[in-house]
């Protein structure tokens, strides 16, 4: 399930993130981007398309974003995927 993700969540590497739309009430099944954290730091993390994750391929060659935790709620909304249990 798609929960939001506040700049106090923790995230760990592997997370899958997408970025929030402005409709609120769009479900887990849209087309939108997922992306996977591949880097931690305190203040911020990596984030690549989790379609290259899967394949394993090469970071380096790959556009990383990198997202300050301070960003998150301010500039733009995440949301994070939390399986049900």
């Amino acid at each position: 399930m798609w929960q939001r993700l506040n700049s106090v969540d923790e995230i760990h590497l592997g997370d899958q993130l997408r970025y929030q739309t402005g409709d609120l009430k769009k479900d887990s099944q849209s087309d939108d981007p997922v992306f996977q954290v591949v880097k931690r730091e305190q203040h911020y993390f990596e984030i690549i398309p989790k379609f290259f994750a899967e394949f394993n391929r090469e970071h380096e060659e790959i556009v990383k974003r990198i997202i300050r935790n301070i960003d998150i709620g301010y500039y733009f909304r995440l949301e994070l995927w939390r399986d049900e249990q």
